[in-house]
């Protein structure tokens, strides 16, 4: 689907950090090779950077030569496991509560009850200030415990959901998608359909009053006719006369029903993995998919229950956003592909230079690797000395991870062109799987040879190609 705001005109540590901190301080993740190495990645978080000055760099120049030269040790970031309770697993449904008797010693029980449901009826709306006003207005008010409790958590999250949009409100993250804009139109002409949103001018907002009628009207005048039209994945403004042809109106509702199938699949997927259903960007990516797609019904229970997995969700998903660009750029610049890393680098400046990974990235670009390396383990405590006692790894062990690596980008790239279909989600959970057996291959390396900065390195590079096809993978 394509997002609606960037219409294309003629025209502390973070989180990521934490996640490899932790490869570097529990590096004895699963490995394929030595299943009796410890099997878990930790860290912890510290206060954030303040933001960054220095200008993008050439990769022209990074240290060891040009790129396609060697194979370039680049430092992506990653996401590490997120735990917690098992009572912030479920997601907490947010429907007016049915009336009750109210216990002895809570007279406000009833008023209680008729605030806590307007208030979770303005949240599931995604109402967010009448929320949380209506919410935090029990908090004085002598009830049982179980509304004050929902009370505060909508009260709560209703803030973080807020600064969640307002954060993210751009393109890739928090906006609609054209693709299923209620005046969307199919004109079918010379043997093509094309899909077209009717605009009030070049720069103007969307005809939401009878969009066909008002086309039609501006074609039978003679005029030209301002509308997006659907080129690849993006929408183009464009003004034209338009003679011939069919309009119709799309089906949303059929589309819709289409989309909520889809959304289920990824609820069931991820509720079903033990790794995923604790992984608050697993949440907020269905979120995320309800909202683009208009399944606001669904869209505040989805990204309500990311919350309550991580309170700092819109620092942890910028973070996330940012890594997922770092990913990209790494397998681009190992294709040698030096102008797509540098755009890539460009949008981490223009979207996310204030969090570490654009500064980690910049590290990682201007061949400063060493600088890099060091700069993550700084954040770690002290790696686990090497268990004496563990079988040897097969000598073929980081020649496998790096066949793995290989093989898990190849898809990657290959998926990152295509529309969002099922072949390319196909593509990228082959890269997914192959790419996790690579961390955990370097990762059982990097334990039993704690000194190999180049395989270090290689492990930071594979951690966030891993983010990128995670974040894009559709669950």
């Amino acid at each position: 689907m394509t997002a609606a705001p960037a219409p294309v005109r003629p025209r502390r540590l973070p989180w990521g950090l934490l996640a490899l901190a932790g490869l570097f301080a529990a590096i004895g993740a699963v490995c394929l090779f030595a299943p009796d190495l410890p099997r878990s990645l930790a860290g912890r978080a510290g206060n954030a950077p303040p933001p960054l000055g220095e200008p993008p760099v050439s990769f022209a120049s990074l240290a060891g030569g040009d790129l396609p030269e060697r194979d370039i040790a680049i430092l992506p970031l990653g996401v590490g496991d997120v735990r917690t309770a098992d009572d912030a697993v479920r997601i907490i449904p947010v429907q007016p509560a049915a009336p009750a008797a109210a216990p002895a010693g809570t007279p406000d029980e009833g008023r209680a009850g008729v605030l806590l449901a307007e208030a979770e009826s303005a949240y599931t709306a995604m109402d967010w200030d009448r929320a949380a006003s209506g919410a935090s207005r029990i908090a004085p008010l002598r009830c049982s415990p179980e509304l004050s409790t929902r009370a505060a958590g909508v009260a709560r999250g209703a803030v973080a959901l807020k600064q969640l949009f307002g954060a993210l409100d751009a393109r890739d993250a928090l906006c609609r998608n054209w693709d299923t804009h209620p005046s969307l139109l199919r004109l079918s002409k010379d043997g093509r359909d094309d899909l077209v949103v009717p605009m009030a001018s070049l720069d103007g907002p969307p005809v939401l009053d009878d969009p066909l009628g008002w086309f039609e009207r501006q074609r039978a005048a003679g005029g030209e006719v301002c509308f997006l039209q659907k080129a690849g994945r993006d929408f183009i403004a464009t003004c034209q006369k338009l003679t011939g042809g069919v309009l119709t109106r799309v089906d949303q509702q059929a589309l819709a029903v289409q989309l909520s199938r889809q959304l289920d699949r990824s609820v069931a997927r991820i509720g079903s993995d033990p790794e995923l259903r604790n992984d608050p960007k697993a949440w907020y990516e269905a979120g995320k998919f309800a909202y683009r797609n208009r399944l606001d019904a669904r869209v505040t229970a989805l990204l309500d229950r990311a919350f309550r997995l991580d309170g700092e969700l819109c620092r942890t998903i910028r973070e996330g956003n940012a890594a997922a660009l770092f990913g990209a750029m790494v397998a681009h610049l190992k294709q040698g592909n030096k102008v797509q890393a540098q755009n890539y680098l460009t949008s981490i400046d223009k979207r996310y230079r204030d969090t570490r990974t654009a500064e980690l990235a910049h590290l990682y670009a201007a061949g400063r690797t060493a600088e890099l390396v060091a700069t993550v383990r700084a954040a770690a405590p002290p790696p686990p000395r090497p268990d004496p006692t563990a079988a040897p790894l097969p000598e073929d062990t980081l020649a496998r991870a790096r066949q793995l690596s290989d093989m898990g980008r190849r898809p990657y790239l290959k998926a990152s062109g295509m529309e969002a279909t099922d072949e390319r989600n196909a593509l990228y959970k082959d890269a997914w799987s192959l790419l996790r057996q690579a961390k955990a291959t370097y990762a059982a390396w990097c334990t039993a040879n704690p000194g190999d900065a180049d395989a270090a390195t290689e492990l930071i590079e594979v951690n966030n190609m891993e983010a990128a096809v995670r974040k894009y993978i559709t669950l």
